[in-house]
Order: C-alpha cells, then structure tokens, then sequence
C-alpha cells in the first residue's frame, strides 16, 4: 500500500542520493521486503511509480551488489520505473553516509 513519504525520506531521496523527482512522486511511496535469490537483504521502495530504490545492508558481499543491480534493472524495466538506485545502508535506511549506486536511467539507455 502506497503512503506520503515522509520528511526523512524525502530528505534521504533529494540530498543524500541527489534526485530531482517532481514534488509530486513523493505523494505515494510503496515499501515491501526486498527478496532477491530468495533471499531478503533490506527493503524495496517505489516512489511515485517513477523511483526503485533497493535498501540493503553494507555488508552485502561486492558480488551480491552486480546482483542486487541486475534484479533492480528488471524490476526497474518489467514495472516501469524511470530509474534506479542500489543503495548499501549502514544502520539507518535514510542514512546520511549511504554510498549509492546509480544504475543508468533506462530513457538514456534507449538513445
């Protein structure tokens, strides 16, 4: 179920991973348990049906991250997403030392 996203979030979307979503993506942000391979590392959020962002844990392995990314471009892909972010969180998922990985925006890879 879709909810407002809340201050720390939006201030953990525009600041700490640096997007410029219109205002209005914020209004509706889903957020489930992420499961890739059948695992669940952290926590999958749509904002506005335009931002997959995958939260997960920094001691995720490097090769769980080409992983994690790969899963995220489909997903990004089969739902529609404009773009995608694979974040490694430490301790807070709106962590202000997130280090983040962008993955292309699929409307640059169509040109």
């Amino acid at each position: 179920m879709a909810a407002p996203a809340t201050p720390a979030l939006r201030a953990f979307v525009r600041d700490t991973l640096g997007c410029t979503c219109q205002e209005v993506v914020f209004d509706a942000v889903a957020r489930t348990d992420l499961v890739v391979d059948g695992q669940a590392p952290g926590t999958h959020l749509v904002i506005g049906d335009r931002l997959l962002i995958y939260l997960v844990e920094r001691e995720v392995p490097p090769a769980a991250i080409g992983v994690l990314a790969a899963a995220g471009s489909a997903d990004r892909d089969r739902h529609g997403n404009e773009n995608e972010r694979v974040v490694a969180c430490p301790e807070s998922p709106y962590a202000t030392s997130t280090h983040a990985l962008s993955i292309t925006p699929r409307s640059a890879e169509k040109r």
